[in-house]
């Protein structure tokens, strides 16, 4: 069993993502996509559903072979540089009706409430800030056709610079990258977090997106740049090799050394 959802990002009507929780309570998916907008997803619907009973192995398999090509009849992709790939150019209402066909009844939820703990970021290391075995790089993303920017710390290479933004209706990419000058270890993460923090008191406040690193509108990579200078930090190239003892990736536990 599973769940197929359809998020919107809240500052949209036209552009909706349809995919899969595989969590019991279908709010995994949810909880995890929030910080990809500095506006905020909408729960819309979601069905639960037994991929067995439409003839497929997996949840995703689901997905994939049953119902995006069936759905691609009726909804076309809503594609951007690094949005993401589940995204189509409807509405919530035409997502539901076309899943509502689709599945032969209604949605189980609909704009459900969803349980919040500590906010989760995939381009944020969870409990970060005494580690020092790796090193922490701040980066700058800006969203494509609105120009927001998000900063966030994360010791690994590979995440910021995927091309692919799941939850993202826009999609953004990183533009900009900083680390403290020195070797890498606990140390350095802590000018790193500190400038992080430095960034969203002078640049997010007041925005309810701000633990997700977003910023107020107006606010330019320049504007970080400085700030991050001031804070002791250097930049670093982000399409170049990565510095000395950032981790090659989340799911690899080894340091780069160049």
């Amino acid at each position: 069993m599973g769940w197929i959802y359809v998020f919107r990002d809240r500052g949209y009507d036209q552009g909706v993502k349809i995919g899969c929780d595989s969590s019991a309570d279908g709010f995994t998916r949810h909880q995890r996509a929030d910080s990809y907008t500095p506006r905020g997803i909408v729960y819309e619907a979601a069905w639960s559903v037994d991929p067995a009973r439409y003839g497929a192995a997996s949840l995703r398999s689901l997905e994939e072979t049953v119902l995006h090509p069936q759905l691609a009849a009726d909804l076309r992709p809503l594609i951007f540089p690094n949005n993401g790939v589940e995204w189509f150019d409807a509405t919530a209402e035409q997502a539901v009706g076309a899943l509502t066909a689709l599945f032969d009844r209604a949605p189980d939820r609909r704009c459900p409430v969803v349980p919040r703990s500590a906010p989760w970021d995939d381009l944020r290391n969870p409990k970060d800030v005494g580690r020092g075995r790796f090193r922490q790089v701040l980066w700058v993303y800006q969203e494509h056709l609105t120009g927001r920017i998000k900063t966030q710390r994360i010791d690994d290479w590979r995440a910021p610079r995927e091309v692919r933004r799941t939850y993202s209706r826009n999609g953004f990419r990183a533009v900009a990258a900083f680390i403290a000058a020195g070797p890498a270890g606990l140390e350095g993460n802590r000018t790193v977090q500190a400038a992080w923090e430095a960034a969203l008191e002078r640049f997010g406040r007041g925005e309810p997106h701000a633990p997700y690193g977003w910023t107020a509108p107006g606010t330019s990579v320049e504007d970080l740049a400085r700030l991050y200078a001031e804070q002791g930090l250097k930049p670093v190239d982000p399409a170049g090799a990565p510095p000395d003892g950032v981790k090659v990736a989340y799911n690899v536990a080894e340091a780069c050394a160049f």
